[in-house]
């Protein structure tokens, strides 16, 4: 339990395969989308399923029994068979009966045996697809044969009262299992004595004919009553039920079997099938295009109107099994539209009502996420989605854990699947709320919604005295930005709900603050009684401090020191003055900006402060988070930062990209108990690849489990001084001018990297490629490092052959260097993951391209050609052995954009 309660940056990453496996099962068990939509929620669970397929699959297929899981299996095979007998109404049925027959026959032999009982396929063959249908028609299938049972046993006993036992439950369901099969492989009004198969019915199931006939007798009598008319000829309802049956199949009768229930949308199919004229001919009718709807068009915006036809076909197509969804909105169509239908006006105002329903929904999810739209439309049909029994396999503690390791993103993913699912992520969604607003100027969805309509309503919902329940999963609020507010109206009345939230939400811990606050809101925040935890994280320097800020743990500001359009700057004291208020900050930022590039070069008028001023009295607060980012400490302030600072708290150390390396001298020898360091440089900030100050602090101590070295090259003699580490990205950047190379490790200082960090779980390095890849380092690296979780290697464009100041074209581009390519990647894959055909390592990360670039004036050539071909890809290993990788490339970051 305390492993299950630990988080890092991997989020699932860090939990048991087990339990991993154990959340697959349990979503499997629910349902098909369940375990598709929770694989794809985020890239471990995906890799998860991909390793575990089996044994996941495995897990469902125990609870069924082997006599079940036989003809089960032969269901879903005839479901697929590309042979049998279509049963749309244009399609004739098969001119050779007598082939047809023994196409049946060999099917049987081959899936079910004489008896249906012996299951004749092996498990590796089983199939996710497979495995989710059998589970269904099982289900289906038994809750109809538990219904039908005790009528059919009644009947057929001496004894009225008698309960029918579970092998003539069994009998029953292995009879409706042929009752549905017959109707697989031959379509053409099944259970009739004037059609070819007859013969085959009545010797392969006699006992089974007789049920089919108490079915339909069944769901005749089931129509009638509902429907309320008892009063239809008999032979005619029949007539029309063997159509019913044939569409729904067993699985679309679970409704109105065992609970009676008669749909609108059953109306609507049954009404089309009693229709003595029910082939309807072509409807045309004009549709408005609604913006983002599903249908295309040839030109967006432009033709807002187009025509569209309606026909029987879509309704031949219709498998209840598949798509309920998509056959309702069809069904209501025509039964709305067609003149040669009997005009219902119930039909069409339940059909009108559910459409927009289903539509409104779809437009409010924005179609961000196809996941999220069939997760939606599953949920709005199966109202009656439950937990499986295979949810006690692990209580909710364990569940509770789980969730909370997720990020937001895949916390909405998974939250979708299912109303159980949706039940226990709910407290996690909301236990973060975030309070903010920003509109892209260039195109909004909502185009025509209020803006302070959507704003409000998240913090409107936790106003509500009704809602207490979602009020107590509240644990923190995220507060701005606020963006597109001239007015400040907006802003104004949001900082008035938010007083308002911290009142009224009881198990508030904290609140995060990303827009400047008028001062009397923020002396409130920090006077409360309630004692919240504030996170200021959009300093400028500008703020007036009066009193101590007891309250304030997080401090994070962005200062730029050379901007005098207002007078003079001392933003960097008033930074330093907040710094010294709040006694109780463990985590603080300093990140300068400005002063860089341009064409002309401006003096100070005022008097430059670029640097802390110390009095000698100041003692920092105990900060265990501490990031730097172009911030150069003086000489004067030296022996203040070493004799007054706690470096003993001092947990993490993040310096850069803007130059900063001279802090590092200041820290060598006192910050001795850091867990990670972060140290990054633009390309330009430096001429020298060497960085000694950083050499002397790792040096001086043992204790990082997380380093990340980029700009710099750090030879491995420093980094072999940290055995725990468990996080290493060394990242040098490519040369552009001159003969210089990239400096890379090589095979020796690999081994020696393995040796002395042998519990290294995520490692980023530098690989030279010149159009080959270097076996022998990824051979290295494929046999080394056991416990390695994700590698991630960066390629070389090939920079330095880029000249002049025209935009290469596309084959001068593969002419001047690699360009790492899906092929190649999958190559590369391929081969390393034969390597390393037995670990943990299951995803291969390649990157090309540079975001840590800045020119101070005009882009080089370079620039645009590492824009247009930096790409991330990553390569996951294959499912057999010997097989290829999949490969997947990933978002561009906004570096790469124009």
């Amino acid at each position: 339990m305390e492993g299950l309660g630990k988080t890092g940056p991997g989020g699932l990453l860090g939990l048991p395969a087990e339990v991993k496996v154990s959340v697959l099962s349990f979503a499997l068990g629910n349902s098909y989308e369940d375990i598709l939509s929770l694989a794809g929620s985020c890239k471990t669970l995906y890799e998860t399923f991909k390793m575990n397929q089996p044994s996941i699959l495995l897990v469902l297929l125990c609870h069924i029994a082997p006599r079940d899981l036989a003809i089960a299996t032969a269901h879903y095979h005839a479901t697929v068979a590309p042979w049998k007998c279509s049963k749309f109404r244009g399609v004739p049925p098969p001119p050779d009966v007598i082939d047809y027959l023994c196409k049946v026959t060999n099917f049987c032999e081959q899936y079910l045996s004489k008896q249906g009982t012996e299951l004749r396929i092996p498990l590796r063959e089983f199939t996710l697809p497979m495995v989710a249908h059998i589970r269904d028609i099982h289900e289906a299938i038994r809750a109809i044969a538990q219904r039908l049972a005790p009528e059919i046993v009644q009947s057929k006993s001496d004894s009225p009262d008698a309960d029918p036992s579970p092998v003539e439950i069994a009998n029953i369901s292995k009879s409706l299992y042929i009752i549905d099969l017959v109707g697989l492989l031959f379509p053409k009004r099944p259970v009739h004595e004037l059609h070819a198969f007859t013969k085959f019915w009545s010797c392969f199931a006699p006992w089974e004919a007789a049920q089919a006939e108490h079915l339909m007798q069944f769901i005749n009598r089931t129509i009638s009553i509902s429907a309320g008319d008892t009063t239809a000829p008999t032979t005619f309802l029949l007539s029309s039920v063997h159509r019913f049956i044939l569409w729904k199949g067993m699985k679309g009768l679970v409704p109105l079997i065992c609970h009676g229930y008669y749909s609108q949308a059953d109306q609507c199919l049954y009404g089309l099938f009693t229709n003595a004229n029910h082939a309807f001919g072509p409807i045309r009718d004009e549709i408005w295009q609604e913006r983002h709807h599903w249908f295309n068009t040839r030109e967006r915006h432009v033709h807002n109107k187009y025509t569209v036809y309606f026909n029987r076909e879509p309704v031949e197509r219709y498998n209840a099994d598949i798509d309920d969804g998509a056959a309702r909105i069809w069904l209501w169509i025509i039964r709305s539209w067609a003149t040669t239908a009997v005009q219902d006006n119930a039909t069409f105002t339940q059909g009108h009502a559910w459409y927009t329903s289903v539509y409104n929904k779809r437009e409010r999810t924005k179609f961000t996420s196809v996941r999220a739209i069939i997760s939606m439309a599953s949920n709005t049909l199966k109202c009656d989605v439950s937990v499986n029994e295979t949810s006690a396999h692990m209580n909710l503690d364990i569940w509770h854990l789980i969730l909370g390791q997720m990020d937001r993103s895949d916390l909405c993913n998974v939250c979708l699947t299912s109303r159980a699912w949706f039940v226990m992520a709910m407290p996690h969604l909301y236990k973060i709320i975030p309070l903010a607003l920003g509109i892209d100027r260039t195109y909004s969805w909502d185009y025509q919604e209020d803006i302070m309509v959507r704003a409000r309503s998240l913090s409107s919902r936790l106003l509500d005295p009704k809602n207490g329940q979602l009020r107590n999963a509240v644990h923190e609020l995220d507060f701005g930005p606020i963006e597109w507010d001239d007015s400040g109206e907006l802003l104004r009345d949001m900082e008035r709900r938010l007083v308002t939230l911290i009142d009224v939400l009881p198990n508030l811990q904290r609140v995060k603050i990303r827009n400047q606050l008028t001062p009397e809101v923020f002396r409130d925040l920090v006077g409360h009684s309630k004692r919240i935890s504030l996170h200021l994280l959009c300093e400028d320097g500008t703020r007036i401090i009066e009193n101590d800020l007891q309250t304030v743990v997080t401090a994070a500001a962005i200062v730029n020191p050379f901007d005098e359009s207002n007078g003079p700057n001392r933003h960097v004291l008033g930074i330093q003055k907040l710094l010294f208020a709040c006694p109780n900050l463990t985590s603080f930022s300093l990140e300068f900006i400005g002063g860089y590039g341009g064409c002309v070069m401006s003096n100070s008028h005022f008097g430059m402060v670029q640097s802390f001023q110390f009095s000698g009295d100041e003692t920092f607060p105990a900060l265990e988070e501490l990031s730097l980012s172009g911030y150069q400490p003086s000489e004067a302030e030296r022996e203040h930062w070493q004799k007054r600072f706690r470096w003993s708290k001092l947990r993490s150390l993040t310096i850069g990209p803007r130059y900063t390396a001279g802090f590092l001298k200041i820290a060598a020898g006192f910050a001795t108990s850091l867990r990670n360091l972060h140290v990054q440089l633009y390309t330009d900030a430096d001429s020298r690849t060497d960085c000694p100050q950083l050499e002397h602090l790792l040096m001086a101590f043992a204790s990082l489990e997380s380093l990340v070295v980029k700009g710099y090259h750090l030879p491995p003699g420093p980094i072999g001084n940290h055995p725990g580490l468990k996080r290493l990205c060394l990242h040098s950047f490519e040369p552009v001018i001159g003969e210089t190379l990239r400096p890379t490790l090589s095979i020796e200082q690999l081994h020696e990297l393995d040796k002395n960090c042998a519990h290294l779980e995520t490692l980023e390095l530098d690989l030279s490629w010149d159009g080959e890849w270097p076996e022998q380092i990824l051979k290295a690296l494929a046999t080394g490092f056991r416990n390695l979780r994700r590698l991630t290697l960066h390629l070389e464009l090939g920079l330095k052959d880029v000249k002049g100041w025209r935009t290469p074209g596309a084959e001068e581009c593969m002419q001047m260097g690699p360009i790492l390519t899906k092929d190649s990647a999958k190559e590369v894959g391929q081969q390393f993951f034969k390597w390393r055909s037995s670990s943990s390592l299951s995803v291969l990360v390649l990157k090309t391209g540079e975001p840590l670039r800045r020119y101070p004036q005009w882009e080089p050539p370079y620039s645009v050609f590492e824009r247009m071909n930096g790409n991330t890809m990553e390569v996951y290993k294959p499912w057999n052995t010997g097989g290829v990788p999949e490969v997947a490339i990933m978002a561009r970051h906004g570096y790469y954009n124009w």
